[in-house]
């Protein structure tokens, strides 16, 4: 149950990020997985991976659904500007 939730807010997250996007702009799919962590007390720990880029987010839509039919129940994929990155900030700048 714990996961359902967490799965639900990643994808309220990035369909947010979305909402922003301009339309002019490429699309990345990107895969979304949730496990639970054993040794963190049933922690679930999530990952976000690019799978492959689309020119339109139509495109990617259409990409999102044939690689969601063909998935594990916990892997999640939507569709993101390229200029959004889930993963948040790589780093400090210096």
């Amino acid at each position: 149950m714990a996961l359902a939730r967490r799965a639900s807010l990643v994808v309220v997250l990035l369909l947010a990020c979305v909402g922003t996007a301009s339309a002019e702009c490429a699309w990345v799919l990107w895969a979304v997985t949730a496990r639970s962590d054993p040794r963190a007390r049933g922690e679930v720990r999530r990952s976000c991976e690019t799978v492959r880029g689309a020119d339109t987010r139509q495109d990617c839509e259409k990409l999102a659904s044939d690689y969601q039919s063909k998935a594990a129940k916990n892997a999640m994929f939507s569709c993101l500007p390229d200029t959004v990155d889930p993963r948040g900030p790589k780093g400090s700048v210096r």
